[in-house]
């Protein structure tokens, strides 16, 4: 059973789609599970979801409930220890999920980590480097501002048991999910 579960929901994500995939597919760590989740796409999503040949890869093909539904949907399939959320318009790093394992192992306190950013634009040219806060202090202070981000949501990484525990995202969250999600684990 592998430890990491990459978790993706994607709607009509067709013009990215491809990018994303080959990013999670590609990392230095290779023992994962991936879940992609085709939320109703009417576009060619889930051809290009199907065009792959790994075993690493479980594709739930499902009417449109929206990305906090879907994700409690894959939270609940998952098998991993550890859950790595992606975008289907964003890419990871190739170390991504090798940094955000081993800190999780030397901090076994921690339930969620997340990162920086680099900005790119539909080129894939640079627009900028997007710095979040990385003490616990500093999380907490901007958790509080409004419309503030802690960090992206597709660079979380986080203790799947700990996040079931709270009973995953909340689905009265259309938006802003990941928010409410990073508040509710502060409490705990």
């Amino acid at each position: 059973m592998p430890e990491i579960t990459v978790l993706m929901s994607v709607f009509n994500g067709e013009k990215w789609l491809n990018n994303s995939i080959d990013s999670v597919l590609s990392q230095s760590e290779c023992e994962f599970e991936f879940i992609i989740i085709n939320d109703g796409s009417t576009d060619n999503t889930s051809s290009i979801i199907r065009s792959y040949n790994d075993d690493r890869i479980i594709i739930i093909e499902q009417g449109n409930i929206g990305l906090t539904k879907s994700l409690n949907v894959g939270l609940r399939i998952a098998k991993g220890k550890y859950i790595a959320r992606i975008d289907a318009d964003d890419i990871s790093m190739p170390n991504r999920l090798v940094e955000q394992k081993k800190f999780m192992e030397v901090n076994t306190d921690i339930a969620l980590v997340g990162s920086d950013a680099i900005l790119i634009d539909e080129n894939d040219q640079y627009m900028g480097h997007a710095v979040y806060p990385t003490s616990h202090k500093m999380l907490i202070k901007r958790l509080k501002l409004p419309l503030y981000s802690v960090f992206p949501h597709s660079s979380i990484f986080f203790q799947r048991d700990v996040i079931m525990k709270l009973n995953g995202y909340n689905e009265n969250f259309i938006m802003s999910q990941d928010q409410d999600l990073y508040l509710r684990l502060l409490s705990e």
